[in-house]
């Protein structure tokens, strides 16, 4: 081969060796594109889960406390929120039907009750709950 052809052959080489880096310099920018894409929508799917938990903590130590009215304003506040508590139910189904068919504390308990006895009902239901689940 003559220089001329080496030189020539030499270059092509030199250009396919750096087209072939700028591919793969491509491909790699590419994948931190998408990993960097998926840990955002991660990261935004976690912070929306920590609210809705922090929701449902706030909701939960409402309803042990029977803070209905505070549950309720709470839910009207935040229209994005999936109540895990319905407030409605609770007052107009579920407290009657403890107050028809049960006696001694569980029937003082109403839709405004008593914190101690909305706490007894509460600890009892937990209970009860626990307890056959384990």
């Amino acid at each position: 081969m003559k220089k001329e052809q080496k030189a020539k052959v030499s270059d092509a080489y030199r250009k396919a060796m750096e087209e072939l880096r700028r591919d793969k310099v491509m491909e790699l920018k590419s994948m931190i594109l998408k990993a960097m894409e998926r840990r955002g929508a991660l990261e935004a799917q976690r912070k929306a889960a920590e609210e809705e938990l922090k929701s449902i903590d706030k909701d939960m130590a409402d309803l042990k406390a029977g803070r209905f009215q505070k549950i309720k304003d709470h839910h009207e506040k935040n229209k994005l929120y999936k109540p895990a508590v319905d407030v409605d139910k609770i007052q107009k189904d579920i407290l009657p039907a403890f107050n028809t068919m049960t006696s001694g504390e569980f029937n003082t308990i109403t839709s405004g009750g008593s914190t101690a006895t909305w706490h007894n009902l509460l600890n009892t239901t937990t209970n009860n709950l626990l307890t056959t689940t384990t």
